[in-house]
């Protein structure tokens, strides 16, 4: 498997992971705020929106009100809980949790090296 097919696989697990651990964080800060993957990181590798949207189509997390958040994953929409505590963000799916931390209008989450950020909208 060559190195951006590799990278591409990695990218797609992490949203798989994502969209599973469908919970974002949110204090007043984030209610009623949009966030869409516009880049991932693998192992060197840079993957810009356009070729994000063409292997995964769009992902997008939307902060609502009681700490739910709505996730979609190319057309597919999936609920989530969170919690924010500082400038991190806890998701979680009911089955487990993960961190992203927001730092102005980026959120980055990182899964085995590999990084996705996403940008406020």
């Amino acid at each position: 498997m060559n190195k951006q097919l590799k990278t591409i696989f990695a990218v797609a697990l992490c949203a798989m992971m994502l969209l599973a651990l469908v919970a974002c964080g949110g204090g007043d800060s984030i209610v009623g705020t949009t966030w869409k993957l516009t880049s991932a990181e693998s192992n060197g590798v840079i993957l810009d929106a356009d070729m994000i949207a063409m292997s995964l189509g769009e992902m997008v997390f939307k902060f609502e009100a009681n700490g739910k958040v709505a996730v979609t994953l190319s057309g597919k929409a999936e609920e989530g809980t969170y919690t924010v505590n500082g400038d991190t963000v806890s998701i979680d799916d009911g089955y487990s949790t993960v961190d992203a931390t927001i730092s102005g209008n980026t959120m980055t989450y990182e899964l085995n090296g590999a990084k996705m950020i996403f940008t406020k909208q």
